[in-house]
């Protein structure tokens, strides 16, 4: 479990993988709403307080 905000650089609106805006990020297993935030340099995930399991986790990024 990260200590920090996740950040994904090939997520930012500018990167070369020409992602799209972000419309939604979930943490599968957890029903906690997510804070995040995309800029032109990354996708920034802010984790809940909680973890969802101990072994694996998946976030589930929606794009427009």
């Amino acid at each position: 479990w990260p200590e920090n905000d996740i950040v994904i650089k090939n997520l930012g609106t500018d990167s070369s993988a020409r992602p799209g805006a972000v419309r939604q990020v979930e943490l599968l297993g957890c029903n906690d709403k997510l804070a995040w935030n995309q800029t032109s340099q990354s996708l920034t995930i802010k984790k809940p307080l909680a973890k969802p399991c101990d072994f694996a986790f998946a976030f589930k990024v929606s794009l427009s």
